[in-house]
């Protein structure tokens, strides 16, 4: 458990915001000094004429962003400053059907380093129907998967901050999310699909379910001895649930409680709160 926190805290420092080209802006939390000092390269896989794309992540520590935008089958943008963390992409095309496999040099859970660098910016094709086996060791962490055109994925978690933002996704049927520790965000706001099914084994830590107002939601939570946070959701027992129309298709969540905080809610919850922190906001404080 000690190297989980140390490597969460380290990762938080280094955290920034990228840009989705791929040149010096993929790494804005970097000053110039520290951008030249680290190991940088570039990554493509040419557009193919497939009919699905395997998709495999391997990452440390560090700071993982996930995206589409590029017209390439794969584009990513690496710095590091260990050779343990350089990635290694393979791709390998079986009939009709694609497989990407990004893992770095050397995966340690328990980094043995101490100042950790290390930002990997993925980008996949948005047309291609893909599935996605993810795990991330400890860090910060961006997925937006709503633009890719992702159908399945299992995503394994290690320790840090993670949002996963399903917006505005058409294609997701099944999710399976494995929390390890730390702060963890699923978000379907404008999610476009009436139904979807997403399975979360809970960690240490805490985890927020933001769910779309005009969907019908059913969540399951085995909730152990974490504590659960759903004002806007009608409850029975340990299912929560919004019904908002007649429709029979749902978006079903089941989560396997850890030790935490498990927080429910609706869009229009988290855009009123969004309003009311602008509103509150005074440049004259600047």
């Amino acid at each position: 458990m000690k190297y989980w926190i140390i490597l969460f805290f380290v990762a938080i420092a280094a955290g920034c915001n990228e840009s989705s080209d791929m040149n010096r802006d993929d790494f804005e939390c970097l000053d110039n000094t520290e951008f030249r000092k680290l190991i940088k390269e570039t990554k493509k896989i040419a557009i193919e004429d497939i009919d699905t794309l395997e998709v495999k992540v391997i990452m440390g520590a560090g700071r993982l962003l996930i995206s589409g935008k590029t017209k390439h089958l794969f584009a990513g943008s690496f710095a590091y400053n260990h050779e343990d963390f350089a990635p290694r992409v393979k791709y390998q095309k079986e009939n009709t059907g694609g497989k990407i496999k990004i893992i770095p040099k050397q995966f340690k859970e328990n980094s043995e380093h101490e100042d950790i660098k290390n930002v990997w910016n993925l980008r996949f094709n948005e047309e291609i129907p893909m599935i996605m086996d993810l795990k991330f060791g400890a860090g910060l962490g961006e997925i937006n998967l709503g633009s890719l055109n992702l159908y399945a994925g299992v995503l394994k978690l290690g320790a840090g901050k993670i949002d996963i933002n399903l917006n505005e996704s058409k294609s997701i049927k099944d999710l399976i999310i494995k929390m390890g520790v730390g702060d963890v965000t699923i978000n379907l706001t404008d999610f476009e699909r009436n139904s979807c099914n997403i399975k979360v084994d809970g960690g240490i830590g805490k985890f927020t379910l933001i769910l779309p107002d005009d969907k019908n939601s059913d969540i399951y939570i085995d909730r152990g001895i974490a504590k659960v946070s759903a004002d806007k959701f009608s409850k029975s027992s340990d299912h929560y649930f919004n019904h908002v129309n007649d429709n029979h298709e749902t978006l079903n969540v089941i989560i396997n409680a850890g030790l935490g905080h498990i927080e429910l809610k609706n869009s229009s919850e988290v855009n009123i709160t969004a309003e009311t922190e602008k509103e509150d906001f005074d440049e004259t404080e600047l």
